[in-house]
């Protein structure tokens, strides 16, 4: 997935758990013409499993209605 890749791949980073499960998921914030927006957190790898979880990372990401490319990163930073 690109927010890997953005944020230093896998044995740096890992996106919450909603970005692996098929169809939507808790993390599908809208849909577009343009595509879907999606809003999660992520971490260093652990993160979720932590009590609290601990997440360090949102990002916003526009994904083709096809599926096949993400269109735009529109954000990737620190938790808002």
């Amino acid at each position: 997935m690109r927010a890997e890749l953005l944020n230093g791949g896998l044995g740096q980073y890992r996106a919450a758990s909603c970005m692996y499960e098929t169809g939507a998921g808790s993390c599908l914030e809208s849909i577009s013409d343009q595509g879907f927006q999606f809003l999660f957190q992520g971490g260093a790898p652990g993160w979720q499993q932590q009590n609290p979880p601990n997440p360090t990372i949102e990002t916003s990401v526009l994904v083709s209605r096809d599926g096949d490319r993400i269109l735009e990163v529109s954000y990737n930073g620190t938790i808002r």
